[in-house]
């Protein structure tokens, strides 16, 4: 069975101290941010995410996709949650649904949908502990593929520089 996780947002985003403070300056380097970390676990555990987040007042918030994350916001004036329980009543047969979310009204409703609930609290806490992991087995001495680092670099932007194989 396939394992997706429906993660709000903006809720999820609150939980970690240094993307709280981003948003007060840089909203859209704090969504980032949020997206990266959730790629590397999508990544690093096999399953697909959609995050959700309300909207942003664009013209077209048209859904995203970025690697396993798939990004989505209201449309305004509509906030996530309406959106959110849309996605769940929509789900697709065969896949185990897991809403990330700590909001008591949204976790109702995917409870009474039979969706099993995941507090943001401890999905950020289940993020740290993949991102230390991995941050752990990197520090050990395996050495990054040039295909590894292409992809870390495509994923956080930038040039490799001061290699060998640079053009």
């Amino acid at each position: 069975m396939k394992r997706v996780y429906l993660v709000d947002g903006y809720n999820l985003l609150h939980q970690f101290p240094e993307l709280r403070r981003k948003i007060e300056y840089d909203m859209e380097n704090a969504r980032e941010s949020l997206l990266a970390r959730l790629t590397g676990f999508s990544l690093a555990k096999g399953v697909d995410i959609s995050v959700v987040f309300d909207g942003s007042g664009e013209p077209d918030p048209a859904p995203l996709r970025k690697k396993a994350v798939r990004v989505r916001f209201s449309r305004p004036p509509e906030k996530a949650d309406p959106l959110i329980k849309r996605m769940i009543s929509e789900r697709k047969k065969g896949e185990e649904l897991i809403l990330v979310s700590s909001d008591r009204d949204i976790g109702d409703y995917a409870r009474l949908c039979g969706v099993k609930v995941e507090s943001s609290q401890t999905f950020a806490q289940a993020m740290e502990r993949q991102s230390g992991t991995q941050a752990g087995d990197m520090r050990t001495d395996r050495s990054m593929s040039d295909r590894e680092i292409q992809e870390w670099m495509a994923l956080f932007g930038g040039k490799r520089s001061g290699g060998p194989s640079d053009p």
